[in-house]
């Protein structure tokens, strides 16, 4: 019953989700509309499959690389907050280590606000990260590849961007999905049409193909078995978390995955709840990094 009612209030946030049809409070049963289309992670994990796995690992290590040494920066300045907060005098306000961390611009509520250092850091560019694999190529397979690689990196910034924008509404009607992943987000055309797509040579990449095939896709969320109703700025934290590792988990070549997904995030969710997260996010994934210590 408690899913049922996170379905039919999601709708009312503007949260794509399938239709409630009938609960069976008995049988605890629920019946809903069947989604035809395909996860978030199967299209990401289609385009990666027209890559070859050494241009796959070497755009995974350039990612780890970068965010090892983003945290390491992040880990820094969590302990000059710490310090700093520690020096205040005891009438100074107590949330000043929190207000020195992360803060979100009112005037531009679609600028990413979690500004740490692995989204300065440039990730190396297709064409390098194809030119380094260690795989012989002629010019023409290295075009192929490094266009696919690319449409990857493109693909992967569109959905993110539409999944963080997802959660924002969730989180404004106090929605705690609690289960978020890539399999837990359905595309679905836009409109009842299907998508029509150019075919492509045998020689074309496949990679821009399907890129552009998913681009106009809708997302649709499920399995809101784990769902409850918060307004805890921490478990919207958690919520943001659990998505981070997912995504970084299943799709290690994907870049500045937390960027893209609080790029989208705070384009819907309110500034207040979007703030208070915030500053909780950053106490979270340190927690979590020292967890995996």
């Amino acid at each position: 019953q408690r899913e049922a009612k996170a379905l039919v209030r999601a709708k009312k946030l503007n949260v794509s989700t399938p239709a409630v049809y009938n609960v069976d409070k008995q049988s605890c049963t629920i019946v809903m509309e069947k989604i035809k289309g395909k996860s978030v992670r199967d299209v990401i994990n289609e385009v990666a499959s027209t890559l070859p796995h050494e241009v796959l690992r070497s755009r995974a290590n350039d990612v780890f690389l970068k965010t090892i040494k983003a945290e390491e920066v992040e880990d820094a300045n969590e302990a000059n907050a710490v310090a700093t907060a520690a020096a205040v005098s005891p009438s100074s306000p107590l949330n000043a280590r929190s207000s020195s961390a992360v803060a979100i611009p009112t005037s531009n509520a679609s600028a990413n606000p979690f500004n740490i250092a692995i989204a300065a850091q440039a990730i190396q560019s297709a064409g390098h990260i194809v030119a380094n694999s260690g795989l012989s190529m002629s010019q023409s397979e290295a075009t192929v590849a490094t266009a696919n690689l690319e449409a990857l990196d493109s693909l992967g910034k569109i959905l993110l961007t539409k999944m963080g924008a997802i959660i924002g509404c969730l989180h404004n009607g106090d929605i705690i999905h609690g289960d978020l992943t890539t399999s837990n987000f359905l595309t679905a055309a836009a409109d009842s049409s299907d998508q029509q797509v150019s075919p492509t040579s045998s020689s074309d990449a496949e990679g821009p193909r399907l890129l552009a095939a998913a681009t106009g896709l809708e997302l649709v969320v499920i399995d809101f078995g784990l769902v409850r109703d918060s307004t805890n700025a921490e478990e919207r934290a958690v919520d943001l978390y659990v998505l981070q590792r997912a995504v970084s988990s299943a799709h290690p070549y994907l870049t500045l995955v937390l960027e893209t997904i609080l790029l989208g995030y705070n384009m819907t969710v309110q500034p207040a709840k979007g703030k208070a997260t915030m500053d909780r996010l950053v106490a979270v994934r340190a927690r979590g990094r020292k967890r995996s210590m």
